[in-house]
């Protein structure tokens, strides 16, 4: 029996899978797309996701308050991911880990609305050559 589209949560993810192709390199997910109509695969992927995010995160210098904040949060986005099936719903429980860990790297984090660290990102030399090649390219073709 097929499943109404619309309240499908499992569905073929062309987005999620260039995420895991900047992650992983494009090699391990292309064609994986539909590999997200199943819980499972789901599941594992993300699972994967957050192990990558930890380590990158281990090699990046941060004080003591973030480096706790950013553990604290990235074991609940474990946790829920761990639990994600077709049965149980936990959706809004990895967006809002997500959003947490977002407005926690961008500076937020005293529950009082104001940004209290500075954030500062940059390229590697290799990325940021190739991304001024790039943008010098689409500038001429404009």
């Amino acid at each position: 029996m097929l499943r109404d589209e619309r309240f499908n949560r499992f569905k073929h993810n062309l987005t999620l899978e260039y995420v895991m192709w900047d992650l992983f390199g494009r090699k391990h997910y292309e064609g994986m797309a539909g590999g997200f109509r199943d819980a499972s695969y789901c599941r594992e992927c993300l699972l994967k996701a957050v192990k990558r995010i930890r380590n990158r995160f281990s090699a990046i210098p941060m004080d003591e308050r973030l480096t706790q904040n950013v553990g604290r949060i990235l074991d609940n986005l474990e946790a829920d991911a761990k639990e994600i099936s077709e049965d149980k719903n936990t959706d809004w429980d990895i967006i809002t880990d997500f959003l947490h860990l977002i407005v926690h790297l961008i500076g937020y984090d005293l529950l009082d609305g104001k940004v209290h660290r500075s954030v500062i990102f940059f390229s590697e030399s290799r990325a940021r050559t190739r991304g001024l090649e790039m943008a010098s390219r689409s500038k001429r073709v404009l």
